[in-house]
């Protein structure tokens, strides 16, 4: 009989002052919860898993302004969040596996557990793929050009096959550059205001090309800030088909 294995659980409080706390787990016997090494720890030992947060816009290096890995963190962490996935785009971009170390690194005093995303083209212009393979290999679960779509379907492709290689997910920013072009705001506001929109179909179309892609190769796709009703459409269909999608959605409307 293999004896029990002892696991460190992340949680987080459900009363008091919330904070992160590794929950050693013996078998099937809470051993003891204690705070993580340098993350603020919470005044009683009534915890839940963590939540996940997988698109988190921590802006460091060169958004320190905005926001920083410590501060976007210590947020992350009082609002229950153990685990959270840094978008790529940063300056310079997250690119390299030495700059998702760099990451790393920074992150080793934070509030929650911090996953670097690396950028699926060099430094988001979407002509040329990063190494996905030395990336993957170093640990890296997702790629995404975040803040810029992917327009390229030969790209997107290569993408999904890696995803399907390694494992790994490609989150993609659905929104179609020749279709929505100068666009500044949901195509109904615009039409009050007199400005260009981004119509509907520029995130519907570029999802629908992805999901064909996705059921081609098996790699699994996500789609980022779902927000129109036939996005939601196309992304339901697939996931009754089987297809290895997911998707998150906006409180507000960007198509």
């Amino acid at each position: 009989m293999t004896a029990p294995r002892e696991m460190r659980l992340a949680g987080v409080v459900v009363a008091g002052r919330p904070g992160l706390a590794d929950v050693h787990v013996h078998g099937a016997r809470i051993e003891a919860v204690t705070p993580v090494a340098g993350a603020p720890g919470p005044d009683t030992d009534v915890v839940l898993p963590g939540l996940v947060d997988l698109h988190t816009h921590l802006r460091q290096p060169g958004g320190e302004e905005a926001e920083t890995i410590d501060s976007g963190t210590r947020a992350a962490a009082a609002g229950g969040f153990t685990d959270v996935f840094a978008m790529a785009n940063t300056s310079p971009v997250t690119d390299t596996v030495d700059r998702v170390e760099r990451v790393r690194d920074w992150a080793r005093t934070a509030s929650a557990r911090v996953h670097p995303v690396a950028a699926a083209t060099i430094g988001l212009a979407g002509h040329d793929l990063v190494d996905v393979d030395r990336l993957a290999d170093a640990g890296v679960t997702v790629f995404s050009d975040d803040g810029r779509c992917v327009d390229d379907a030969a790209l997107v492709l290569a993408l999904l096959r890696a995803a399907a290689r390694h494992g790994t997910v490609f989150a993609q920013h659905a929104q179609s550059g020749s279709i929505v072009r100068d666009g500044v705001v949901n195509a109904r506001v615009a039409a009050t205001l007199g400005v260009p929109g981004w119509p509907a179909e520029g995130e519907q179309a570029v999802i629908g090309r992805d999901l064909a892609l996705a059921a081609a190769t098996g790699g699994h796709l996500h789609v980022c800030h779902v927000s129109t009703a036939g996005a939601v459409d196309l992304v339901r269909a697939a996931r009754r088909a089987g297809l290895p999608v997911t998707a998150e959605v906006t409180p507000t409307t960007s198509c």
